[in-house]
């Protein structure tokens, strides 16, 4: 019965470690269209300003920028040509 009890007691704090590890890094994900005919747009370079993390849309618009840390940040976006 101990021993249960430990290994209960140690998935419980390795489990809260690693919820209160990822809840502070989130993922900044969407898709780039066209404002006036929605359609998706590739190609698309699109930055979080103050941490210096970019990337670029794929073929469907579609962009994710991972391990933002919880914060307000300016995005920048561009084509490339």
């Amino acid at each position: 019965m101990q021993r249960k009890k430990t290994i209960i007691l140690f998935f419980i704090l390795f489990f809260n470690f690693f919820v209160g590890y990822s809840a502070e890094n989130y993922t900044l994900k969407g898709v780039v269209k066209d404002s006036l005919t929605q359609q998706s747009i590739s190609e698309v370079y699109v930055s979080v300003v103050e941490l210096n993390y970019w990337t670029i849309s794929d073929s469907k618009g579609n962009f994710e920028i991972k391990r933002v840390p919880k914060g307000t940040y300016r995005t920048v976006r561009g084509v490339l040509k």
